[in-house]
C-alpha cells in the first residue's frame, strides 16, 4: 500500500552511490525517489506531484487521476500543509504507524524526519578517549542537485517551475537586469497564471557590479522576504564562450579529436550561444584574467577541459604568448560558425 511504500522509501540511503547507480537509466525516477524519502515533512501538494511523477514512470497511462487530484488540491490553501500535520486526521491506528516510523527514523536517520533541507545530508563520527582528553571527529556534507536542459520553461503549460514552487507557495527570484529586460514579462505571467506568489529582485549582472558589497545587497534583499541559506536555491546557468575555447585547447593538446571538438562547437552554436566575444580580442585583459585564476587556485591554472570527451581533465600550463596564439587561432576557427 501507499503507507508501506512511503515508509520503505524514507529508510533508504537515497544519496548513496549504489542507490544512484541502481536508477542510472531513469534519472527522473531517481529524482522523484530522492524527494519522496522526506515525505513526512513535504507539503501535501508536493507529495501529490511526486506520486504523479512516480506513476508516470511506472505506467505512462496511469497518472491522469493523480494529475486531476493534484490540480484540484493546489486550488486549496490547504495544499501547503505538511504531511506530518495532515496525518493527524487519519484513523488513529494508521496515524500510529506513521508515528512509529518517525520514532524509528529519529534514531536511525534523524535527517529523514528532521531535515533542514531535503537536498542535503550531514554525517559525522566522533571518537574520544575515556577521559575525553583527546577527541577525533570527522564531519561531512552531501548535497544533491538536479540539472535540467529544457525549452519553453516560461510557457505556462510547462510544469517544471510549477512542480518546484507551487508546493512552496511562493518564489523569490534574483534576476539579472538584462534577463528581466527580455524575459521579465514572461516570468511574471508564468507565476501569475499559476497563482504562485512571486517576488522579483532585479540586480545588475555587469562584472563591475559583482563585488562583495553587491552580494551583501542581494542577501539583505532576500532576508527581507525571509529567504535564508536553508532554502533550496535554484540557479539558471548558461554555456560561456570559454566552453568553446576549452574544446579547442583540448583538441590541440590531443585530448579530443577534431571531429569531437566540432561536435562541441556545433552544440553551442545550435543552442544559439556565442562562441566568441570581441572582449576576447584583448590579449592583456585575457592574460590578466588568467593570472587572477591562478592566484585564486593556489598557484595552479588547472583549467577544466575535456580529456577525453565526456570526462574532465586539467590544463595547468599556458604561457602568455601561447594563450594569445591559441585565442587567435580559436577566433579564426569559430568565425566559420553562424
Amino acid at each position: 500500500d501507499v503507507r508501506y511504500a512511503l515508509v520503505s522509501l524514507s529508510r533508504l540511503p537515497v544519496f548513496s552511490h549504489d542507490f544512484g547507480l541502481a536508477f542510472k537509466d531513469d534519472l527522473d525516477l531517481l529524482h522523484t525517489l530522492k524527494q519522496l524519502k522526506y515525505f513526512w515533512n513535504l507539503p501535501q501538494s508536493q507529495l501529490a506531484i511526486l506520486m504523479a511523477n512516480l506513476a508516470r514512470r511506472v505506467d505512462p497511462a496511469s497518472p491522469e487521476a493523480f494529475d486531476a487530484f493534484t490540480e484540484q488540491l493546489c486550488q486549496s490553501p490547504a495544499h501547503l500543509r505538511a504531511i506530518k500535520e495532515v496525518s493527524k486526521e487519519l484513523p488513529s491506528d494508521m496515524h500510529a504507524l506513521y508515528m512509529d516510523n518517525a520514532a524509528y527514523l529519529e534514531d536511525a536517520d534523524a535527517h529523514a524526519v528532521y531535515p533542514t533541507s531535503i537536498y542535503r545530508q550531514c554525517d559525522a563520527l566522533t571518537l574520544a578517549t575515556k577521559d575525553a582528553s583527546t577527541i577525533e571527529a570527522v564531519m561531512s556534507t552531501t548535497i544533491t542537485t538536479t540539472i535540467k536542459i529544457a525549452r519553453k520553461v516560461l510557457d505556462p503549460s510547462n510544469h517544471l517551475l510549477f512542480d518546484m514552487y507551487k508546493p512552496l507557495g511562493r518564489c523569490v527570484a534574483v534576476v539579472d537586469d538584462k534577463v528581466d529586460e527580455h524575459y521579465g514579462a514572461e516570468i511574471d505571467n508564468y507565476f501569475a497564471t499559476h497563482n504562485i506568489e512571486f517576488t522579483k529582485l532585479v540586480f545588475s549582472g555587469n562584472e563591475v557590479d559583482k563585488g562583495i558589497e553587491d552580494v551583501e545587497r542581494i542577501l539583505v534583499a532576500m532576508k527581507k522576504y525571509s529567504v535564508d541559506h536553508q532554502d533550496g536555491g535554484h540557479e539558471g546557468l548558461a554555456v560561456g564562450t570559454c566552453m568553446g575555447f576549452g574544446a579547442y585547447l583540448s583538441f590541440v593538446e590531443g585530448w579530443v579529436s577534431e571531429e569531437e571538438m566540432h561536435r562541441i562547437l556545433k552544440v553551442i552554436s545550435d543552442c544559439e550561444l556565442s562562441l566568441y566575444h570581441p572582449v576576447m580580442d584583448d590579449d592583456q585583459m585575457i592574460w590578466k584574467t588568467q593570472m587572477a585564476i591562478v592566484e585564486k587556485r593556489g598557484g595552479n591554472l588547472c583549467a577544466p577541459i575535456p580529456k577525453p570527451l565526456g570526462f574532465s581533465g586539467y590544463l595547468n600550463d599556458l604561457s602568455e604568448e601561447l594563450l594569445a596564439q591559441r585565442m587567435h587561432e580559436y577566433k579564426d576557427l569559430v568565425s566559420k560558425y553562424p
